[in-house]
């Protein structure tokens, strides 16, 4: 959280008596860029970390210094929030109102329905498939099942056309670096599938033999896309690259490559 969301939140308070004027000290390091003509100043970019526009590469005692300044933060204002009257009863109800179960709208392959499900307790949702509009649905992903400490969660699924296979992406601790792998659906098993780097927008072809996929090449670049395609029991690095992004040009630094592929996977759309 930015210092300015800080002091916005801290000048409520302070209207209502429930904050004191000891807010842990933010230091100013001024810096100064020169955009168009007008110099910007930014008196708290160090507290982007290594992320701050002229670092280049990792600094970890500056990374020290700013976690340290945000347990320094989050210390100060949980005495202050711990102590608002009535806070207790209001957390309880607001809990009681969240941890409810929910379903989001089911995705249609072939005789198959798949629905995301979480029950109100539960730390990500799971994937669950019935056979019927009718029939009774049962669990087929629960990331729990593969990480205990609940750090794992289902990115997105794309079931083959026939609902017989389904490709799903799975990333750990929110980092967003999905790996694709593929499961069974009438048994639950799952293929020797796995594709790192960010895997996702999936098109199968029509008899699931293969399907088009986008990647990242490199993790931490996110203008690395690729356009690949994977033949079912074979190795991701022998799978063809169809297109990537740029790296010259006004479209090198832009988002993309997106594909769009065509039910029958005769036309593509880049």
């Amino acid at each position: 959280m930015r210092p300015t969301s800080l002091l916005c939140g801290a000048s409520l308070l302070v209207a209502t008596g429930l904050i004191a004027a000891d807010v842990p000290p933010t230091e100013v390091r001024m810096v100064r860029d020169l955009l168009h003509g007008t110099q910007v100043e930014d008196p708290y970019r160090w507290l982007e970390g290594s992320d701050a526009p002229e670092i280049e590469g990792e600094n970890p005692e500056l990374d020290a210094e700013v976690a340290a300044w945000s347990e320094a933060q989050n210390m100060y204002t949980r005495s202050v929030l711990d102590r608002l009257p009535g806070r207790d009863q209001l957390e309880s109800r607001l809990r009681e109102l969240m941890e409810i179960d929910e379903v989001k709208n089911p995705v249609f392959r072939g005789d198959h329905y798949f629905t995301w499900r979480r029950a109100g307790g539960q730390q990500q949702w799971s994937i669950w498939v019935q056979d019927s509009l009718k029939g009774e649905p049962h669990l087929l992903l629960d990331p729990g099942t593969i990480d205990d400490t609940g750090l794992t969660a289902v990115r997105w699924i794309e079931p083959s056309q026939d609902g017989d296979l389904m490709a799903f992406g799975l990333f750990r601790a929110g980092d967003e670096i999905t790996s694709l792998y593929i499961l069974h659906v009438e048994t639950g098993v799952w293929l020797a599938e796995e594709i790192p780097g960010r895997a996702e927008g999936v098109y199968w072809l029509p008899d699931a033999s293969g399907l088009f996929y986008r990647r990242l090449g490199d993790p931490e670049d996110p203008y690395s896309g690729q356009i690949k395609f994977h033949l079912v029991g074979t190795h991701h690095t022998q799978d063809s690259l169809l297109f990537e992004q740029f790296k010259e040009g006004p479209l090198a630094k832009t988002w993309g490559p997106g594909a769009y592929v065509s039910d029958d996977a005769h036309w593509m759309v880049l």
